[in-house]
């Protein structure tokens, strides 16, 4: 130690109704630009831009991982890969693990898919996607929202009791 740096201090943990506001600020916002992205995917199917599709898919599923870390942790990482984000969010609720199954070769096809679609389908001539599968990957994208939704919501609750236990409200 030269004495001439210092280290950084840990930081100090927010007043619960800071937590509070700021879990429902990323709900609302993430959650809405998710919701933007699903909508752009549909879009695109119906103007035959599967590709572009794929790529909306990815960024939705994306949000809605976001949303979830932002709300319970106030951090959101510098991550793109679905498989990385599913399993930090599958360290607040297990059945993260559970929304894009990979029990059958054609399961793990899609999730494969949609995982590549955050390059590949912007970028590859070769990446190829058909309507039937942006469909089955659609219906994952929706159930991701679902969960990350219900959970998101359970997590402000659980802000809102704690800060009227603590005689904060």
């Amino acid at each position: 130690d030269s004495g001439r740096y210092s280290l950084a201090r840990p930081p100090k943990e927010l007043p619960p109704e800071v937590m509070l506001r700021h879990a429902e600020e990323y709900f609302e916002e993430w959650m809405e630009t998710g919701d933007q992205f699903m909508r752009g995917a549909d879009f695109m199917v119906k103007d035959k831009a599967l590709k572009l599709a794929a790529f909306l898919l990815h960024q939705a599923s994306e949000r809605y991982i976001m949303c979830l870390l932002l709300v319970h942790t106030g951090y959101k990482p510098k991550e793109h890969d679905l498989e990385k984000l599913l399993a930090q969010a599958a360290g607040f609720d297990p059945r993260f693990t559970t929304v894009f199954p990979r029990n059958s070769s054609e399961e793990e096809h899609l999730f494969d898919l949609l995982r590549r679609a955050y390059v590949d389908a912007r970028y590859s001539k070769a990446y190829r996607i058909t309507e039937d599968e942006l469909e089955a990957i659609g219906e994952r994208v929706n159930s991701l929202k679902i969960l990350s939704v219900e959970v998101c919501k359970n997590k402000i609750v659980e802000l809102k009791n704690s800060m009227e236990s603590s005689g904060n409200a």
